[in-house]
């Protein structure tokens, strides 16, 4: 008896453990040639609640371009209010909203699309679902999200191939000869 007295203590106190408060996930790194578009998924993590919409405040880095978001109509149970979109580089900020007690399941809830444009330099390029400067997050309709929740990626400007090339080429002749 008093063994499982203890097996359902233990399981009790393990489940709020397991839960994970709502927020946002974009993936690490993504990968993108000069001159192309990329589109990014931005999931849902944690355990939602009740939602009633999302609010998406973006911030990429200078050198990117925001084209536009594309909500996923799947994760969310109810009515579906096309979105409203207002793209301001370097920011996008989008909401939609859903009826009230819709579930949003953990997964994607919305993808991005930026442009890489031509000449952008090689390197690492952010994009995050906050913007530290102004104080503002993204949240699930006005169910704040604390910023250690929101999500952060990184795009990752690769050089073409053929510039590549060249590049291994010329270190073939650029080689010092030692005796």
């Amino acid at each position: 008896m008093m063994k499982k007295l203890i097996v359902s203590i233990v399981a009790m106190l393990a489940v709020p453990a397991m839960t994970m408060a709502a927020g946002f996930e974009l993936p690490a790194v993504t990968e993108a040639l000069p001159g192309t578009t990329v589109e990014i998924p931005i999931s849902a993590v944690g355990s939602p609640a009740n939602i009633q919409g999302v609010d998406l405040n973006l911030e990429s880095d200078a050198a990117l371009v925001f084209v536009g978001v594309t909500f996923d109509t799947g994760v969310f149970a109810g009515n579906y209010t096309p979105p409203n979109v207002h793209v301001e580089p370097p920011y996008l900020i989008a909401s939609t909203t859903t009826n009230s007690g819709t579930v949003a399941l953990p997964g994607v809830i919305a993808t991005i699309t930026l442009n890489v444009p031509d000449g952008t330099a090689e390197g690492d390029y952010f994009v995050r679902t906050f913007v530290p400067d102004y104080e503002v997050v993204s949240d699930f309709a006005d169910d704040a999200i604390p910023p250690e929740f929101q999500g952060a990626g990184v795009v990752r400007v690769v050089p073409e191939p053929a510039t590549a090339l060249l590049l291994l080429a010329a270190g073939a002749f650029l080689r010092r000869r030692h005796s």
